[in-house]
C-alpha cells in the first residue's frame, strides 16, 4: 500500500510488491479450514456408521440368545461377529455384557468409534437390546 499525493487530495494505490504473498496465505488458510472442516464430517459419518454397526450387533446377539434352547453364550459370539463383519478389528474394542432374567435376555455393547486420524475426537457408542427369551414363551 502507498499513499500518493495529488494535488489537494491523498489517494491510497495498491502496489503489486506490496501484496505478492498474500493470496498465497489467505488461500492456505482457507484451505486448511476447509480440510479440517471435511475431517469433520468424515469422522461424524464414521461414528454414525459404528453406532448402527452397534446396535444391529446388540439386537443380533439378544435375537440368537432368545431362541429356544440357547445360551447366554450365543449372545456374545453371534454380538462378536457383528461387530467384527462391520467394524473389522476395531470390533475387537467393544465391551460386551450379556445377561438372562426370568424372561427376558439383554445384551449390552459399548466402545469408542474407531478414528481417521490420532487427533481426531473419538465418541463413545452404546448399543442395548432386550428381546424376549422364546424359551418361557414357547410350549
Amino acid at each position: 500500500m502507498l499513499w500518493v499525493a495529488c494535488g489537494d487530495s491523498m489517494r491510497l494505490r495498491f502496489s503489486a510488491r506490496a501484496e505478492s504473498g498474500s493470496i498465497l496465505v489467505e488461500f492456505l488458510g482457507s484451505a486448511l479450514l476447509i480440510i479440517f472442516a471435511l475431517l469433520g464430517v468424515a469422522q461424524m459419518s464414521i461414528w454414525v456408521w459404528s453406532r448402527g454397526v452397534v446396535v444391529n450387533a446388540a439386537h443380533e446377539g439378544a435375537r440368537a440368545a432368545a431362541e429356544v434352547d440357547a445360551s447366554i453364550v450365543a449372545a456374545e459370539w453371534t454380538t462378536r461377529a457383528v461387530l467384527r463383519d462391520g467394524l473389522g478389528t476395531k470390533g475387537n474394542e467393544f465391551t460386551i455384557t450379556a445377561s438372562r432374567n426370568g424372561g427376558v435376555v439383554r445384551v449390552e455393547v459399548r466402545g469408542e468409534s474407531p478414528r481417521i486420524i490420532d487427533f481426531m475426537p473419538s465418541f463413545p457408542i452404546v448399543g442395548r437390546s432386550t428381546v424376549l427369551d422364546e424359551s418361557t414363551v414357547w410350549p
